[in-house]
């Protein structure tokens, strides 16, 4: 897993807005850097001193690690490809498209050489990973009930996140963090209710702007525990200010943390828990670097924070929310069903 030079040969695929995150990772753990993307990536890798490829195949030839930045509906093609070449495979979130998506790309990682690893990076931002460490310690008790909310500008209007087919909408491609986030503290899922609106927010009198989009959306989940989860998501006016949080309750204590508290995360009624701040500018510190490195770790052979079947499961999850919005109804979920789909393909 190694150039000439040593380093850990890495090809991204797409060099769109969450590619800064992945390149200032790989940089930091000393990487061999190869970009590809339909356009855009010759100007980005000679700005971040990488190779670009001029085909996909180009790209999974001369990697040990494939990234996958671009939209859901094309990560199936690349996972494949990747995996059939005995690659490593990192995977931005939604791991596909749709439910069937991602089961064929987790039963042929099953079979690969490469490892899969699904980007859910919400599980190594400190505040998230100290809550579930805290949970697992026994601290809150059982837990009974949780919330997470998720909220932030809108992407641009006309931009490819709007597309349902494409992208899946608010709920497949920012959701999926905090539905992955509710089964990560719950447990797993069984039923799934949802409901989204969407609008346009105006703007001031004879500025000449179009009204920007805004929709929102709120998913009930049951848990086999019999714990429930609230997961409220926005996409809102330009200028909004990025805003996660949760609330965690147990049968003893609760767990609360909001990016807009400067305490970050706070255990009632035991007390004031420590500080968890998101990391911000050194990318060393990065939750993306962090996931990367565990990346690293289990392609080595250790045990992930995230493992294919969770990348899958967050994906039937959005799914099943998507079809409880289009027939006003609960949507049930069988990890069971899924795990076996996933084995026998």
């Amino acid at each position: 897993m190694r150039s000439r030079s040593g380093r850990p040969r890495v090809g991204l695929i797409g060099t769109g807005g969450i590619s800064a995150a992945h390149i200032a990772g790989w940089q930091v753990l000393g990487s061999d850097l190869t970009l590809y993307s339909r356009s855009g990536a010759r100007a980005a890798a000679e700005r971040v001193g990488a190779r670009a490829a001029a085909t996909v195949g180009e790209l999974i030839e001369g990697s040990d690690i494939v990234g996958i930045l671009t939209p859901p509906a094309t990560h199936r093609e690349y996972a494949l490809a990747a995996l059939a070449a005995g690659r490593h495979v990192v995977c931005e979130k939604p791991l596909g498209r749709t439910v069937a998506e991602a089961i064929d790309i987790a039963a042929a990682a099953a079979t690969s050489a490469g490892v899969l690893f699904p980007a859910h990076v919400v599980r190594y931002f400190p505040a998230y990973a100290e809550a579930r460490a805290r949970v697992a310690a026994g601290e809150i008790g059982e837990v009974l009930a949780t919330r997470f909310l998720r909220a932030g500008t809108a992407p641009p209007a006309g931009a490819w996140f709007y597309d349902e087919a494409a992208s899946g909408g608010i709920i497949m491609d920012q959701l999926v963090h905090d539905l992955d986030q509710a089964r990560w503290f719950a447990g797993e899922v069984t039923e799934v209710y949802a409901r989204r609106t969407t609008g346009t927010t105006g703007t001031a009198s004879g500025s000449g702007e179009p009204p920007a989009p805004v929709h929102t959306a709120a998913v009930t989940l049951t848990h086999a525990s019999g714990a429930t989860s609230q997961v409220t998501g926005y996409w809102g006016p330009p200028g909004l200010e990025f805003t996660t949080g949760f609330d965690l309750h147990g049968t003893t204590a609760a767990l609360r943390h909001s990016t807009l508290d400067a305490r970050s995360l706070t255990l009632d009624p035991t007390g004031t828990g420590e500080a968890a701040y998101i990391p911000a500018g050194d990318p060393a510190d990065s939750p993306f670097t962090a996931q990367l490195r565990d990346l690293l770790a289990a392609i080595d052979g250790a045990p992930a924070r995230v493992e294919p079947f969770d990348g899958v499961v967050s994906v039937a999850i959005a799914q099943a929310a998507l079809e409880s919005v289009h027939t006003r109804g609960p949507v049930a979920v069988d990890e069971r069903e899924l795990r076996s789909a996933v084995h026998t393909r």
